[in-house]
């Protein structure tokens, strides 16, 4: 399906796909929500006015999203602008139709939101807290919510990504 987008809308998916962000997340997506945090291992840090809980939420970039967001020329603009307008994006659910047209898939109701339903099935299986935090979704436990910590390092393991937090305090000490 990825293979049958057009070519402005395929990083749009693969981020949708390896996020689990919210469509509407990925389109307001600015270059400076995403940090580096050691050397390719970037978290992309929603602000709270972005997140329904109001929170501020970090989101794991994969090796396969990172590949493709490497050779992108970074401002502090949108991530993925309109290719007309160079605007947020409002959807991408034409191309995302036109292309399971063109793949043969049936439509069955599925839209770009399934991309996110998809990441969240698959985080879910190798560490369920650990995907609710990165997917924005809220605890009902107490305890959850004020005493678990989501660390760089248990976040990169849904992308299967090893860090080292040693990296990350390298990177730091070089910038300063």
């Amino acid at each position: 399906m990825l293979a049958a987008l057009p070519k402005h809308a395929k990083p749009v998916a693969l981020c949708l796909y390896e996020t689990g962000m919210r469509p509407a997340e990925v389109f307001a997506l600015r270059w400076e929500w995403i940090a580096e945090v050691c050397e390719d291992r970037w978290l992309i840090v929603i602000p709270p006015a972005m997140e329904k809980t109001g929170a501020e939420r970090k989101v794991p970039v994969s090796q396969r999203l990172l590949d493709v967001l490497k050779p992108v020329r970074r401002d502090e603009g949108l991530v993925f602008p309109s290719p007309v307008t160079g605007a947020a994006r409002l959807s991408i659910s034409k191309a995302f139709t036109a292309a399971m047209v063109r793949a043969k898939l049936k439509r069955a109701g599925l839209s770009p939101y399934a991309l996110r339903r998809t990441r969240i099935t698959i985080w879910d299986e190798i560490d369920g807290n650990a995907c609710s935090y990165a997917v924005g979704h809220t605890f009902s436990d107490v305890h959850s919510r004020h005493y678990r910590a989501f660390t760089a390092e248990r976040l990169f393991k849904l992308v299967d990504l090893p860090f080292d937090h040693r990296e990350q305090f390298k990177l730091v000490a070089s910038a300063g």
